[in-house]
């Protein structure tokens, strides 16, 4: 039976941004329903500094190839703003 070499780089930096992008979901969530503003302060530095985290792996995620995003068309953007304008 072989042992295990744990996860790769690509394996890590996927679990990461996974726990950043759901910390931000969770603090964002949490700010709307703070009434204090001692609190609200806390949980909006925490929301920014997930969010900063989050960017900084995806940055480097982006860096090594594991993420690749392609550029929006025009035709791509005005589809979504139809989408998104026909509830306005």
């Amino acid at each position: 039976m072989k042992k295990s070499e744990g996860l790769t780089c690509q394996e890590s930096l996927t679990d990461m941004l996974t726990v950043e992008k759901n910390l931000v979901k969770i603090y964002a969530t949490a700010l709307t329903e703070m009434s204090s503003e001692a609190n609200r302060s806390l949980i909006k530095k925490n929301l920014t500094d997930a969010a900063d985290g989050q960017n900084l792996i995806f940055c480097e995620m982006q860096r090594q190839g594991f993420y690749e995003t392609t550029p929006a068309t025009k035709e791509k953007l005005l589809e979504a703003k139809e989408q998104f304008c026909k509830s306005c």
